[in-house]
This record gives structure tokens, sequence and C-alpha cells, in this order.
């Protein structure tokens, strides 16, 4: 019997801090304190960045901060497999990029992203290849920028509803649950 009921739960605790609990532990995304355990995909790291061995990575270029590179991360988790792209999908993300992301990561159990300040218009066009079987949109951006489930992602989650995808958004401060 596993120690935990669900399969995935994710506890968004602001900006890009993230706890993913499932049955065999916990992993923390948060590059605010890549030092205390976590993996170190948040945007703003500088070049050199190492993730640990053996997880599926490609680095991508943070937008709007020259030399700063994040990654998205591919993780097998005994329910499933769970792709973090961060803040990869942008206005300023390559044709290149998109093909080697989506060939990296297709077909995920959960596929996480943020939506880029500009708003989510790269998320419309690409998100639909990487064939997901749940998409989650979350807000990424510092506190001071971010309230409760904004308009910034709300209407970007209903756009991609009405394009047939399965989709749900994620607020900061909000805990959710894969039984």
């Amino acid at each position: 019997m596993s120690r935990q009921p669900w399969r995935l739960r994710i506890v968004h605790e602001g900006a890009d801090g993230l706890v993913l609990s499932f049955p065999d532990g916990s992993i923390r995304v948060d590059g605010l304190r890549p030092g205390d355990g976590a993996l170190p995909v948040r945007t703003g790291l500088r070049q050199g960045v190492r993730l640990p061995a053996g997880i599926p990575s490609l680095a991508y270029p943070v937008p709007g901060q020259k030399s700063a590179e994040a990654h998205a991360i591919s993780l097998e988790i005994s329910g499933g497999r769970l792709v973090f792209l961060g803040h990869a999908l942008s206005s300023l993300t390559t044709p290149q990029w998109i093909s080697e992301a989506v060939a990296t990561f297709s077909g995920a159990d959960w596929l996480m992203v943020g939506v880029p300040d500009e708003g989510g218009a790269a998320l419309l066009e690409h998100l639909d290849a990487f064939e997901a079987k749940q998409l989650m949109v979350l807000d990424l951006r510092p506190p001071q920028k971010s309230n409760k489930i904004s308009t910034h992602i709300a209407l970007w989650v209903d756009q991609l509803k009405s394009a047939g995808l399965p989709v749900m958004g994620v607020a900061p401060q909000v805990s959710v649950r894969f039984e």
C-alpha cells in the first residue's frame, strides 16, 4: 500500500515553486532554492546549470533575460510521466526547439507549462502537438505580478478548452490531486 492515496499531487507555492508528491516520494521544482534539494529548472538560471543525471531535459533561453537559460524536464514517477515546460513556450520559442521538445516530451500523462507575460498565443499554437493526457497551465510569475487564477491564465485556459484540449489552470497557492 502506498503512502499517498493519489497518483500525483501538485502544490503550487507561487512563482516557479512546485512540490510534486506521488506514491514513491516527492520532488521539489524550484530554482529559488536549487541547493535545497530542488531541481533547478526555474527561469533566470545562468549557463552551466546541472540537472541530476538521467532526467531528460532541454535548455531554452529565458525570455527577456540575456545569457540566462532554464530547462524543460521530463520525470518518470510511479503514476506516469510528467513534463514541466516552465516558460519555454513564448513568442521567442524557435520552431527547431518546438520540434525537438515535441519529439522528446510528447505523450506525457501530465504536461505543465507557464503562460508567458505576452500571452498564450504560443500555447494555443503548440500545445496540441505534445499530445498530453492532461495539460496544466500555471501562473509562474513572481508574486507581485500574480494573483489567484488571474485573467492572465483564465482566458488562455478557456481558449485551449474551446480547442478541445484537456486543460486546467493552476494558480499560485493551490494544490491539485490526480487520483
